[in-house]
């Protein structure tokens, strides 16, 4: 597999629009947001860590499974082939601007294509 082969460009960001085709208006992608009140209630709520229990499992069996896949490739080979696609996706972004076109403008109104 070459890095070319997994190298993509962010088509949608938050904060930016998107048509999204729905009823041919631009959307706004709102941006993520964590209020204090919520990070309490993700950080110390006991139903909610009741609830991800199951999440937090199968989240720290794929980080093993993964951490066991790049000791195996070699953590020296995978840190050099990630920041090799780090610069890769970096040119690729930098060569790209300003010639994509995208469905909405900045203030939110739908381009013509």
């Amino acid at each position: 597999l070459e890095l070319t082969d997994v190298l993509y460009l962010s088509a949608k960001g938050n904060g930016g629009f998107d048509d999204g085709k729905y009823d041919k208006t631009c959307v706004y992608i709102v941006p993520s947001y964590l209020s204090p009140s919520m990070k309490n209630y993700f950080s110390n709520d006991e139903d909610w860590n009741s609830r991800t229990t199951g999440d937090k499992y199968l989240y720290r069996a794929a980080q093993r499974s993964l951490d066991m896949t790049i000791d195996q490739l070699g953590r020296d080979k995978f840190n050099e082939k990630l920041s090799e696609y780090k610069r890769l996706r970096k040119l690729a972004e930098d060569s790209c601007k300003g010639q994509v076109v995208y469905p909405c403008d900045a203030g939110g109104n739908r381009l013509q294509r």
